[in-house]
């Protein structure tokens, strides 16, 4: 901008605002993927308590209902995972490593128990505590991604090495910033999660990710969730390191001193 010493950031650029945003947005589509994976694994552990019940107190017909229950919780648990608009790596192979478990703690409290203890609330109620336990376990806590590690610049006096000639280019619009940050969060995102979580509206979002796109930034993909035709986007490793190397460039010009008179 005309007249603007090499020192001074443009007035437009909020570098603390632009770091709050992009930290809010990455944890806000983190903790959507985490609570949703929590709240599946909820439900399977309160399913496992029923159905060990069931089966260990109700005979042959509560055998019958509860495997019928269970077969039907799993089929609306597994539709309604598939339609959650977030996705994280992590959640997927800890709802395996909890299935696993479950399988294996269920099989063993079923062989000791339905021989021995049929009938007998003594050994199942606390059996059917037991079952829920892997699940439960796998729930635990949300696992927090590390901090997002940068190079850290010096604070500068002198017009040299300006910290702002190390800004992307595209993440200086506040919209593209905002979508590689919401989807630093998680693996993927879908259309509509992306476009709520970012709020802007569906033309809005289709231009920038098609930028994005076309700067190897993002890629999409599709699939269907139900009947629907749905969107996913994702991060790719140059859009990472363009935004890691963005934020960078944000934290540093927070940094900048601007000489005094008397500074020689």
């Amino acid at each position: 901008m005309a007249g603007m010493s090499d020192t001074t950031p443009d007035p437009e650029l909020d570098p603390r605002r632009d770091l709050d945003r992009a930290d809010r947005l990455a944890a806000r589509t983190r903790t959507a993927a985490w609570r949703w994976v929590r709240a599946y694994l909820t439900g399977w552990a309160a399913g496992s308590v029923a159905l060990v019940l069931l089966i260990g107190l109700g005979g042959p017909v509560g055998t019958v209902v509860g495997l019928a229950a269970w077969a039907a919780l799993v089929g609306v648990g597994v539709a309604w995972a598939r339609r959650q608009g977030f996705t994280v790596a992590a959640a997927g192979r800890r709802i395996g490593v909890g299935a696993g478990l479950w399988a294996a703690v269920y099989g063993i409290v079923l062989a000791v128990g339905l021989p021995t203890a049929a009938g007998e609330p003594a050994y199942w109620v606390p059996a059917a505590g037991v079952s829920a336990l892997p699940l439960l376990a796998a729930r635990g806590g949300r696992r927090r991604r590390p901090p997002r590690r940068t190079p850290r610049r010096q604070p500068m006096t002198t017009p040299a090495g300006h910290p702002r000639h190390d800004l992307d280019e595209l993440l200086q619009s506040a919209v593209r910033l905002s979508v590689v940050a919401a989807l630093a969060g998680v693996d993927k995102a879908d259309f509509r999660s992306l476009r709520d979580t970012v709020e802007v509206t569906d033309p809005t979002l289709s231009k920038n990710l098609a930028t994005l796109e076309a700067a190897g930034y993002v890629a999409l993909s599709k699939d269907r969730a139900g009947r629907r035709p749905r969107t996913w986007v994702r991060l790719t490793p140059a859009g990472r390191t363009a935004l890691d190397a963005h934020l960078a460039a944000l934290r540093a010009i927070a940094t900048v001193k601007v000489p005094r008179p008397d500074d020689d």
